[in-house]
């Protein structure tokens, strides 16, 4: 797992050239909500929730595509753990998730900061940080 902030990106060029060009090039910020295809390696989806306590010891994993998410507005807790108790819901290969019980740890994430989830890094974001609050993310999906 990777957290920095959008500032210091350019220290994770060499790691995603595609996704950091995209950003340079592109106003994350405009993008409309939904799913917007880049190219064959990489696709973004862009929503909007309330943060919430539901199951925060429910974790996803994802094993085809790397999850790099960018929080535009609102904060968060995440839910993290490297490892599970028992399998919650078993892979589906199509929409590349599963969902383990896990005894998560949990870390902030605030405006203008980025995480990056590689597959076996189980996450469950969305958690009130201090108050219920609206926020809007951005999720590149990266292929591996």
């Amino acid at each position: 797992m990777i957290t920095d902030q959008l500032k210091t990106l350019y220290r994770y060029k060499a790691l995603f050239p595609e996704l950091y060009n995209y950003l340079l090039q592109n106003d994350i910020n405009s993008l409309g909500f939904g799913k917007h295809e880049i190219s064959d390696t990489l696709f973004v989806l862009v929503n909007e929730y309330e943060t919430n306590t539901n199951d925060i010891d429910i974790l996803e994993n994802h094993l085809k595509y790397i999850d790099f998410q960018i929080i535009l507005a609102g904060s968060e807790k995440v839910a993290l753990a490297d490892s599970y108790i028992s399998m919650h819901k078993q892979y589906d290969n199509e929409a590349d998730y599963e969902l383990v019980k896990a005894y998560p740890f949990f870390l902030n994430f605030t405006k203008n900061s980025f995480m990056v989830f590689y597959p076996n890094e189980y996450h469950h974001p969305g958690i009130i940080a201090n108050k219920p609050e609206k926020v809007k993310k951005i999720v590149f999906k990266i292929k591996i």
